[in-house]
């Protein structure tokens, strides 16, 4: 039987995307040097060094942001983890809107293909917005809220300038 790794890269790939693994990850200007995977709209690359329910968490949360930029690639560079965005005002609502958005779709995908992942998916999912918001200068008020499965699943486009998933 094939890994849930696997099963979520095959039907990744028939959405016109590439899920891998790998040791070695390509440096992301601006991003910390722990790495956990790397996301190009099309390419998904997570690090073989987290463990299988994180890459599993990564490869359906950062698939989760591809899908928000088939929608709008404005979206890319929209980033409230760039150091310009420190001090805006809407910068922890829109990074929460943005991280659930990706959830919401993430979710969508792994409810297709495995179902059984999906509490340990919700659990990481708020474990990765605590760190992320708290990232962003958040003091523990901002909550990640309901995150509903989207099945509204969409072929991929092409790639953006590449994005970064901090180590958990």
């Amino acid at each position: 039987m094939s890994s849930t790794f696997s099963r979520l890269a095959d039907r990744m790939t028939t959405l016109g995307f590439v899920l891998t693994r790998a040791n070695t990850l390509a440096p992301v200007e601006g991003a910390p040097d722990r790495l956990a995977g790397t996301f190009d709209g099309v390419n998904i690359v997570v690090s073989s060094k987290v463990s299988d329910d994180v890459a599993i968490f990564l490869a359906c949360h950062t698939f989760g942001h591809c899908q928000s930029w088939i929608r709008d690639p404005s979206l890319r560079e929209q980033d409230a983890s760039d150091p310009s965005w420190a001090g805006r005002s809407d910068r922890i609502s829109f990074a929460k809107a943005s991280e659930n958005e990706a959830n919401c779709y993430g979710l969508g995908l792994l409810t297709e293909v495995a179902p059984e992942y999906v509490e340990t998916y919700l659990d990481l999912a708020r474990k990765d917005w605590r760190a992320f918001a708290n990232y962003l200068g958040d003091s523990d008020e901002t909550q990640l809220g309901e995150i509903v499965p989207n099945g509204d699943l969409r072929v991929a486009v092409s790639t953006v300038r590449i994005a970064a998933a901090f180590d958990l």
